[in-house]
């Protein structure tokens, strides 16, 4: 297995890496880009959100100057897509991780202490439902957790919203809404915000 590293510019589907290191580049080929790593900021046109960089798949460990470990090829968008979008290896890029099929094994397996594994999508995330009858399909809403983070999400048509705490499994204190003009749930959301709240280690 060989994954690219990922750069500023790189894509997956409609989302696009806008974030990079200013200090960790390549150009071979050309044109020069700026390495990227994992948590680095990225914008989707097809949701129209921000994201970021997730990891997903085998990883040697290192990381950038900004203590991150490396974005890879192979690894996934999150952002209100879903599925999440994958980036797509640049096959032209000279700067790679490889892996052999047991190696790849290994630092997937569970005992193992890599630090990729624990951060995969199988990782820490938090859900809501809404119990209330009545469509909140494309309902927005900011939840904040105990270290001061907050995520944005945005309800699917069955009333429900995931957020994918990859790199964070510190606990949620609460959830805001935003209502626009186009959007009018039945009763009272908050009210509404009682049933799955779950949360997977």
């Amino acid at each position: 297995m060989i994954r690219t590293f990922l750069a500023r510019g790189d894509r997956a589907e409609s989302a696009v890496i806008t974030e990079g290191l200013d200090s960790i580049t390549c150009s071979n080929p050309p044109p020069e880009v700026q390495i990227a790593t994992l948590g680095m900021k990225t914008y989707c046109s097809a949701c129209k959100e921000e994201g970021y960089i997730a990891p997903r798949g085998p990883r040697w460990p290192g990381t950038g100057p900004n203590g991150k470990q490396w974005a890879l090829s192979g690894d996934i968008n999150i952002c209100g897509c879903n599925p999440p979008p994958i980036f797509r290896p640049i096959r032209e890029r000279h700067m790679t991780m490889s892996f052999t099929a047991d190696e790849a094994a290994r630092l997937m397996a569970p005992s193992s202490t890599n630090v990729a594994r624990t951060n995969t999508p199988e990782g820490h995330w938090i859900s809501f439902v809404l119990t209330e009858r009545g469509a909140c399909s494309g309902l927005r809403c900011a939840a904040h957790f105990e270290d001061g983070s907050e995520q944005w999400g945005t309800f699917d048509a069955n009333n429900t919203v995931r957020f994918e705490r990859y790199e964070n499994g510190s606990r949620c204190t609460h959830v805001d809404f935003l209502f626009d003009n186009d959007m009018n749930p039945s009763g009272s959301v908050a009210q509404s915000l009682l049933s799955a709240i779950t949360g997977g280690i």
